[in-house]
């Protein structure tokens, strides 16, 4: 394991201790040492710091808007580094995530996008 993810691993664990704490106190801290880290898709998918800090984002504890701001910026920041591959996986998904909270799916469009994924160039490393 890199020194990058080490440090990832070691500020995800810290957020999420004190989010279970309610203790708002270093969260600016971490979440700017995030910023300065060079992410790439391997850090993100073997730390889970991405779900991490969306978490943080929309969490009612999360009253401090530079807390939300900031969680907002490193989340769009590490999406716009993904490969446009994983982008369109990603968009795809939360379109489907739409059509199925309905309760009753509209079956040809949930159909479309999963032709959509079909059709992605998945070759890519994680």
């Amino acid at each position: 394991m890199s020194t990058q993810q080490n440090k990832v691993l070691s500020i995800r664990r810290k957020l999420e201790k004190m989010q279970k704490n309610g203790d708002q106190d270093q969260v600016m801290d971490l979440l700017s040492q995030l910023r300065d880290i060079d992410m790439n898709m391997s850090i993100l998918s073997n730390t889970g710091i991405a779900h991490t800090v969306n978490v943080l984002r929309k969490s009612k504890s999360s009253s401090n808007s530079e807390v939300i701001s900031l969680s907002k910026s490193l989340i769009k920041a590490w999406k716009k580094s993904l490969p446009e591959s994983v982008q369109k996986v990603l968009s795809i998904s939360r379109e489907l995530e739409k059509i199925t909270e309905k309760g009753n799916p509209d079956h040809e469009q949930a159909m479309g996008l999963l032709s959509q994924l079909r059709d992605i160039d998945m070759n890519f490393c994680i």
